[in-house]
């Protein structure tokens, strides 16, 4: 005949097989993942050895331009044409500037409107 387990003391122990089970691999994938780092860094200094490394650009010193509201001024679209063009690598003709208006995230309006509701006037 089986002897009586306590139900609580079987439950503790699934928790806690659960918790180190879980523990064994985060910790398993964690060294996999600083092996692979280990790994990769000698093998990318082998590739690079070969390559010259390039000279770095010096960036150009851009005026700076105020522009208020909608204001588009001929130095502003020449600044922003030289910036796509070096990040591009092609000419761009600028034809049209749209300003993006911050959006407000779902979260925070949904959390206004619980605040609003929240504060609503009940009449008796």
């Amino acid at each position: 005949m089986e002897p009586m387990v306590n139900p609580m003391v079987e439950a503790v122990q699934i928790a806690l097989t659960g918790v180190t089970v879980v523990f064994m691999a985060l910790t398993l994938v964690s060294l996999l993942l600083g092996l692979i780092g280990r790994v990769d860094k000698p093998i990318q200094q082998l590739m690079s050895r070969g390559k010259a490394a390039p000279e770095p650009a010096q960036a150009p010193v851009a005026p700076v331009v105020e522009a208020t509201g909608a204001e588009l001024t001929p130095e502003l679209i020449a600044i922003l044409t030289v910036a796509a063009n070096e990040v591009l690598q092609q000419p761009v003709r600028i034809t049209r500037v749209q300003y993006n208006q911050p959006q407000t995230g779902a979260w925070s309006s949904q959390g206004r409107i619980s605040i609003m509701a929240s504060r609503r006037r009940r009449d008796r």
